[in-house]
């Protein structure tokens, strides 16, 4: 099977770099590799369209990502940004792409799906397309990710209506897409999208985590993470993490805080001066430095209340043993279902209190791993590639069929 694997990149810095911790390309090189165990993969022929090298910051070569004479990455002229790089497209560059007869097409850019589906209507090909998406716009359910007057759902429902398999990250940002389309599209349509979907949850590597793997050791202080990005719109909630902190070192002073920061955006200076001890890390890591970082942690905190996934670095976190502290909603709440460790939420909003009273819970309990023994293996099975691979696999070969 050929396959083409357009990514949607949306970590970089301020020097206008692309950051190689995206958790799409983190995403992309999971799948490859878990793809690469199974028996398939001596049938696969992958392309992967991504930014061009010479707008990444921390790689020299594509073959740090992944190397294997499987796959092969197509430079792509994409504006290093998050926004605008889902209008681009460039007609010159896809059109020689789509004349290479893919079985597949796999797009994690819902606001071109139209696009690429012109494109292979008009060139007569057979090319199936299926259409992800990473950041749901859902504005009529009161969970808009950019402002209304450029809202993305309209195209992610059109890019999502004009494939042959809609990719939904889990359950929960289904149901968010279908209440948001129930509200502003057309039922028939609506319906017509929810029958040809699927779900991938997929969220981190075993054969990476195993790979890097290191001894749990346990200090006198506890390292505390926070893994997710830092931006001026706090969509992470980083402002109400520091806050608590800063209550909490003002009676116990029995542990650190790590800032993974891995777009940069907020200048590490800043981190130190607003929010109690803080230890400084050379950011961003490489992913044996980052790995190295969770099994040397014991505790990470995610908030997500917009991303209904929450984000790859939850999973991860709870497969390196971590006691993870999670907004109590949509995933975040299903993978961690240990009231003490959920953090409650009004409206979106973080309550200061309860994250600062299940940080304490989170302190006091962190040598209890056993209590996380369940929770990892549930991880395992239902987020992991492996577990997801073959099933994936399969699908994508009944489409061609």
């Amino acid at each position: 099977m050929k396959l083409l694997y357009v990514l949607q990149q949306s970590i970089f810095g301020n020097d206008g770099k692309w950051r190689s911790g995206d958790s799409n390309i983190n995403m992309m090189c999971g799948f490859l590799e878990a793809a690469r165990q199974t028996k398939k993969w001596k049938e696969l022929k992958i392309d992967v369209v991504i930014g061009k090298l010479s707008d990444f910051f921390d790689i020299q070569s594509f073959d740090e990502l992944f190397k294997d004479n499987n796959v092969k990455f197509i430079e792509c002229d994409f504006p290093v940004d998050a926004f605008t790089n889902r209008q681009h497209f460039d007609v010159y560059f896809w059109k020689p792409l789509i004349d290479k007869d893919y079985d597949v097409i796999i797009s994690n850019i819902a606001e071109q799906s139209r696009n690429i589906k012109t494109l292979i209507e008009v060139a007569k090909k057979k090319t199936k397309l299926v259409t992800q998406c990473f950041w749901m716009d859902c504005p009529e359910i009161g969970e808009p990710k950019v402002p209304e007057a450029y809202s993305y759902d309209w195209r992610q429902f059109d890019g999502y209506q004009c494939s042959d398999l809609c990719v939904f990250t889990c359950e929960s940002v289904r149901d968010a897409f279908v209440k948001n389309a129930f509200s502003k599209f057309n039922n028939k349509y609506t319906e017509e999208i929810f029958s040809k979907s699927v779900i991938w949850d997929f969220g981190f590597s075993t054969i990476e985590a195993e790979k890097y793997r290191q001894q749990k050791l346990l200090n006198d202080k506890a390292t505390i993470l926070f893994l997710n990005r830092l931006s001026g719109i706090n969509y992470t909630h980083h402002l109400e993490f520091i806050e608590a902190i800063n209550r909490i070192a003002k009676y116990r002073n029995d542990f650190d805080v790590v800032f993974t920061n891995p777009s940069g955006k907020i200048d590490q200076a800043w981190l130190e001066a607003n929010c109690a001890n803080v230890r400084r890390i050379n950011s961003p890591l490489s992913r044996e430095d980052y790995w190295k970082l969770l099994y040397q942690s014991d505790i990470s905190v995610h908030l997500f209340t917009l991303e209904r996934y929450g984000g790859c670095s939850v999973r991860e976190s709870i497969h390196a043993e971590n006691i993870t502290v999670v907004a109590s909603c949509f995933e975040q709440e299903r993978l961690v279902d240990i009231p003490e460790l959920n953090v409650d939420t009004v409206d979106g909003e973080i309550s200061i209190d309860s994250l600062e009273r299940c940080l304490n819970y989170a302190l006091v309990t962190r040598y209890l791993f056993d209590e996380f023994k369940r929770i990892r293996e549930k991880n395992i099975k239902c987020c992991s590639f492996e577990a997801q691979v073959n099933g994936i696999l399969d699908g994508l070969y009944a489409l061609i069929k």
